[in-house]
């Protein structure tokens, strides 16, 4: 059967390897299940015109990690086109990003539109899962019907389960994805990181361009590697660590499924998403707070506008969260044993979908 992966990576621009790895960890799962698949992948933001021979080729057509945002057509400008189409649709693990700073659950941007876009495609998939309870929830505030929460595909087919981690030698702290206003959270974590795990070798992981943090790092005295560049191996850098510090939550997913203690400081709704799902609290929140200018702005622009703010980065969520991990690192961050049958359950999820994805009925 021939398959084409709706992907969000791109291969070009940030090149966020977090998207490398859900389209990889899809393909393998349609490959479990159809070791004779052909597969194809088509970047989400690929032109209509460029999209609609590979559109045509598929039996199925598979969106990884469906990115729920405002104005649909412009993140995906060929998807009517496979609405029309004749092939089999299924959606794994969608996701948002949603404003976690306001009174309701909202995506910015998001329009009637786009809620009917979204509603018909529900309607005509064969699978349609969610990658976190938050996205689930705001779905169903749509009246979306058939989505299911399963978790995010990234965990992939198998993994390491966790044990003890008697000692931490290595460190690796993936980087902001909005290093402009997270870069004082982000100095506060390497001080942090050495200052409880003085003996420890610290390598910051750059999961997409980041030139920012690149040149912190440097002023830091502190290794930083371009994971991204290789988009199909650069995740092995959590292979042999002992412990994982951030805020990507890649590097999150990364080193939960090698069995490695992991915590993340949750940017948005995405980091929110993975904090209230998987059931071990590992995470905390640290969303952007706007801060009120000084005398000379509001003198300048006396009406209450945004631009009478900045937004900032809490300090205070990186001391709490450090709290957690060094309470942990007392008992050898046992704790993490509780995560073995969450993540268990989240891949037999998955692999159970992808099941139904590939049997030919």
């Amino acid at each position: 059967m021939r398959y084409l992966i709706i992907s969000t990576y791109p291969a070009e621009g940030s090149r966020n390897i977090g998207d490398a790895l859900i389209t990889r960890t899809t393909e393998d799962f349609l490959r479990l299940f159809d070791p004779s698949a052909e597969v194809a992948t088509l970047f989400r933001a690929t032109k209509r015109e460029d999209a609609l021979e590979s559109i045509s080729w598929a039996d199925q057509i598979i969106f990884a990690c469906l990115a729920l945002r405002g104005d649909l057509i412009s993140v995906y400008p060929y998807i009517r086109d496979i609405l029309s189409s004749n092939a089999q649709l299924s959606v794994i693990a969608a996701g948002t990003e949603l404003e976690m700073m306001g009174a309701d659950l909202t995506q910015r941007g998001f329009t009637d539109a786009d809620k009917k876009l979204v509603k018909e495609l529900a309607l005509l998939s064969k699978v349609f899962s969610t990658r976190g309870i938050l996205t689930q929830a705001f779905l169903e505030s749509l009246g979306v019907i058939g989505p299911c929460y399963a978790g995010d595909v990234a965990f992939g087919v198998e993994g390491r389960k966790f044990g003890k981690t008697p000692s931490v030698k290595k460190i690796v702290i993936s980087d902001p994805h909005k290093a402009r206003h997270y870069l004082p959270v982000f100095k506060g974590l390497v001080r942090e990181a050495r200052d409880s795990f003085a003996q420890s070798r610290l390598i910051c992981a750059l999961h997409g361009e980041n030139p920012l943090v690149e040149e912190t790092c440097d002023s830091l005295g502190i290794e930083s590697v371009s994971i991204f560049k290789n988009p199909d191996a650069g995740l092995a850098i959590y292979d042999d660590c002992d412990l994982h510090l951030g805020f990507r939550v890649h590097g999150h997913v990364s080193a939960l499924s090698r069995g490695i203690p992991s915590y993340i400081l949750e940017q948005d709704g995405r980091g929110a998403d993975y904090g209230v799902s998987l059931g071990l609290r590992v995470s905390n929140p640290c969303f952007l707070e706007k801060k009120r200018g000084g005398l000379h702005g509001a003198l300048k622009n006396l009406k209450r506008s945004d631009r009478n703010f900045s937004s900032v980065a809490p300090a205070s969520a990186l001391q709490s969260l450090m709290a957690m991990v060094r309470y942990h690192a007392k008992s050898e961050f046992l704790v993490f044993e509780a995560m073995n049958p969450i993540i268990e359950h989240i891949r037999a999820q998955n692999k159970y979908l992808f099941a139904q994805i590939c049997a030919r009925v």
